[in-house]
């Protein structure tokens, strides 16, 4: 979700708070760090939790702070001055904040929307010195390395939703797909998002219909959304796949003049080369024609006799018939027993 970040909101924690654990990490520009929030962290007086990080800045630098939780709603707040001096306060937001570097320590407050909500989340910060590819993540006591992976709550997972927000797409795609390919239903359904409207990359019905589909059978309902408003396009992409795999229905010349004329209305990238194919086989089936009934035209004039010959032989052939067919109308109506015999 995206909304709007709100200056002034300040975290007053509860009497438990000074007795509760943040995990206190330091966190680095390029290091995507995963948390949890659960009920060691400070609590406040409703009932929400809160885990804390810290972040050295340099003055002059910006920085962006980006947080992703999968299990629950999440927020993340600022302030100066580190976890152990900060009260928070300077803005907070649910997926992005900017911390505008003053050489200074800030602190970086995470915690859940819902009271009792708890479960991961992880932090990818971009600024100076970005780069890194170490993952952090926080347990009881402190911040530990753990192994890379490409699915939910990996490095890659958070750098491809950091890029994704962000709106730099060429950078998301690549890492989108990695954690897609993990099973992750919530990439699965972001890379066919960016599939379907070609953020990053040509719009591809047929590669967003294999995206959305995967997140869609895990229940993603966005996904299957999605799916619903584009399934015409999908059937369109499908049958220029086809063709171009397997080539328009030549069974008759009818049926090859339909797919050529469909794929071509739906602007299918071959079309040029379809239609010079439907043309020279009517040219060439219109030759081939054109040579049997001249074959045919020869044959039935003897196979070389002239005009006058063949004319002479027609009509005699021509008076023969019709003295059968007298003779077989006297025998029949009496006038005569006998009737010609049929050599013509």
């Amino acid at each position: 979700m995206f909304r709007t970040v709100i200056a002034g909101a300040v975290i007053m924690l509860g009497a438990a708070g000074a007795e509760a654990q943040y995990s206190g990490a330091m966190l680095q520009p390029g290091e995507v760090f995963t948390g949890e929030i659960s009920r060691r962290n400070a609590p406040m007086d409703d009932g929400i939790y809160v885990d804390c990080l810290n972040l050295d800045t340099q003055a002059g630098q910006n920085y962006t702070v980006t947080v992703q939780a999968a299990e629950f709603d999440v927020f993340i707040m600022s302030g100066e001055g580190g976890c152990d001096a900060s009260a928070g306060g300077a803005d907070f937001s649910y997926e992005r904040l900017t911390i505008p570097g003053n050489g200074g320590r800030w602190a970086i407050f995470v915690q859940n929307d819902v009271a009792n909500d708890f479960g991961r989340y992880q932090l990818a910060v971009s600024g100076p010195g970005g780069g890194s590819t170490a993952v952090a993540s926080a347990g009881q006591g402190g911040a530990q390395a753990s192994a890379s992976s490409h699915g939910r709550g990996s490095q890659t997972h958070a750098a491809a939703w950091a890029a994704f927000q962000a709106d730099n797409y060429n950078e998301a795609l690549p890492l989108m797909e990695l954690a897609a390919g993990s099973g992750d239903h919530e990439s699965q359904y972001a890379l066919g998002y960016m599939y379907t409207f070609g953020l990053g990359t040509q719009r591809n019905y047929l590669q967003a219909a294999h995206w959305l589909t995967r997140a869609a059978e895990q229940g993603d309902t966005n996904a299957q959304t999605l799916l619903v408003q584009i399934a015409p396009n999908i059937s369109q992409a499908l049958f220029i796949d086809h063709i171009d795999r397997y080539g328009p229905d030549t069974s008759s010349f009818a049926m090859w003049a339909g797919d050529v004329a469909e794929y071509c209305t739906l602007r299918g990238p071959n079309c040029t080369q379809l239609r010079a194919d439907l043309r020279r086989a009517e040219q060439a089936n219109n030759l081939r024609a054109q040579s049997e009934n001249m074959a045919r035209i020869w044959n039935l004039h003897g196979g070389g006799q002239s005009q006058e010959q063949f004319f002479a032989q027609s009509r005699a052939r021509l008076e023969c018939l019709r003295r059968v067919r007298r003779s077989i109308q006297a025998q029949n109506s009496g006038q005569q027993d006998w009737r010609y015999v049929n050599t013509c």
